[in-house]
């Protein structure tokens, strides 16, 4: 297989999984499909260096995860976040689901970058410890101390927030 076709396969077997956790670590459409088109260009970029120790979901996903900071890091960025338009109205008959979506979402936002990477790598991209680890770069133990630390503090968000709405 030569290089073209090893880009296609990977595009078409993980194209969507890396714009899911994009638009998880950036929340903007646009940054995460530049981001993901970033990855891929660097993976082709890279390939030889690519040795398959770890899979190359986790490979790409590392890719990735540097690719989101920077984009994060830029004072651009910022900027669009600052003026973003306030979200649309949700259906009444979602709004359960969506207040409780909300509140998790608006916990996980105000967690730090790197307890959140962890916890939207482990539960939304159902990695284990060991692929997070590979994919950040550190020990799994770290990893799963992080990820330990990072649900205690989701968690103390979440139930400050239920009662701040009993009050």
């Amino acid at each position: 297989m030569d290089r073209q076709e090893a880009l296609e396969l990977a595009i078409d077997q993980l194209g969507d999984r890396l714009l899911r956790t994009a638009l998880l670590l950036l929340r903007d459409r646009r940054d995460a499909e530049e981001a993901v088109a970033d990855t891929f260009l660097r993976y082709y970029q890279s390939m030889d260096q690519y040795r398959g120790e770890a899979s190359l979901s986790t490979y790409l996903t590392a890719i990735l995860i540097n690719c989101c900071r920077r984009k994060a890091r830029s004072a651009w960025l910022r900027r669009v976040i600052l003026h973003r338009d306030p979200p649309q109205e949700v259906p009444r008959w979602e709004i359960d689901q969506a207040v409780e979506r909300v509140a998790l979402s608006q916990a996980l936002w105000s967690l730090p970058p790197r307890d959140r990477e962890v916890l939207l790598l482990y539960y939304y991209q159902d990695m284990t410890t060991a692929q997070v680890a590979r994919a950040l770069g550190q020990r799994e133990g770290t990893v799963r101390s992080r990820l330990a630390r990072a649900r205690d503090k989701l968690r103390n968000l979440l139930q400050e927030g239920e009662r701040d709405e009993r009050l």
